[in-house]
C-alpha cells in the first residue's frame, strides 16, 4: 500500500508542498522511484512516483471519485477542554463525517476555537483513515444558524423528557444534521426552537454520555447507514 500525501492541486505542479516533502524524506525516508498516492480532499486520487529527495514526482494516473449526495453534518457544542474538541474532530473525520460545526448554545462553556488547528487535525485524520474527502471545519454558529443548514433530516440529542426516536429507526440515509448539546444539555427553549423548526428528538441510550462521546456515537450510527 503506497503512502498517501495531500496535494490540493492533485499532481498538477509535480511537487509536494514543503510539509509533505519533509514527511516523505525525513520521516518515511522514501527514495527516488518510490510509488506514492496523492489526494486533494475532494475525491481526487492520483498515482505518482518520486523523482528526487525534494518531493518532486512524476504523475502516473489520476481519477475523481464523486462525493456522497447525502452529507452528514455534526454540530457539537464546544466543551470546556479544547483537547476534547480536538479528539472528536479527529474521530469524526476518520468515520467520514462531511462537516463539523462548533455549536454555540446557551450553556456552551467555551466560545473560542483555533480553526486552523482543527483543520490540521482533520487533514491528518484524512490521510490516516485513507479517506478521499476532507471533513470541513465550519465557523462557530448559534443554534438558529445551524438550523438553517440545508439538510433533509435534522436530529437533536437531548436529555429532557418527551417522545424521542432511536437512530436505528432511520434505515435509509439522508443528508443529516446531528445536533449535540453541551454537558449541561440544551435548554428547554432551545429544544423547543429546534423541534418547532422540524428537528427530530433522538435518544442515544440509557447512559449519560459526554458531549464528544455522544457526537461520535450518534455520527457513527448515521454514517454506518451509508454502507
Amino acid at each position: 500500500m503506497s503512502p498517501r500525501f495531500f496535494d490540493e492541486f492533485l499532481g498538477s505542479t509535480g511537487q509536494l508542498n514543503d510539509e509533505e516533502a519533509r514527511h516523505a524524506g525525513r520521516v518515511l525516508r522514501l527514495k527516488n522511484g518510490s510509488e506514492i498516492e496523492l489526494i486533494d480532499g475532494n475525491g481526487g486520487l492520483a498515482q505518482a512516483v518520486l523523482t528526487d529527495s525534494q518531493g518532486r514526482f512524476e504523475l502516473i494516473s489520476s481519477e475523481q471519485i464523486p462525493r456522497s449526495s447525502s452529507p452528514l453534518i455534526v454540530a457539537m457544542a464546544l466543551t470546556k477542554q479544547a483537547d476534547r474538541v480536538e479528539w472528536v474532530v479527529e474521530k469524526l473525520a476518520e468515520i467520514g463525517v462531511d462537516r463539523f460545526i462548533p455549536l454555540l448554545s446557551e450553556r456552551t462553556e467555551r466560545t473560542k476555537i483555533r480553526p486552523e488547528r482543527l483543520e490540521r487535525i482533520a487533514l491528518s485524520a484524512l490521510k490516516q483513515s485513507r479517506s478521499l474527502f476532507l471533513m470541513e471545519i465550519e465557523a462557530a454558529q448559534s443554534l438558529s444558524e445551524c438550523l438553517g443548514q440545508p439538510a433533509e433530516r435534522v436530529l437533536i440529542a437531548h436529555c429532557a423528557g418527551g417522545p424521542k426516536h432511536r437512530l436505528n429507526e432511520f434505515p435509509q440515509f439522508k443528508s443529516s444534521l446531528l445536533l449535540i448539546g453541551p454537558e449541561g444539555d440544551f435548554s428547554p427553549l432551545e429544544v423547543q426552537k429546534a423541534t418547532e423548526a422540524g428537528a427530530l428528538a433522538i435518544d442515544l441510550g440509557e447512559r449519560r454520555l459526554r458531549t464528544e462521546t455522544a457526537a461520535l456515537y450518534g455520527a457513527s450510527i448515521i454514517a454506518a447507514s451509508r454502507g
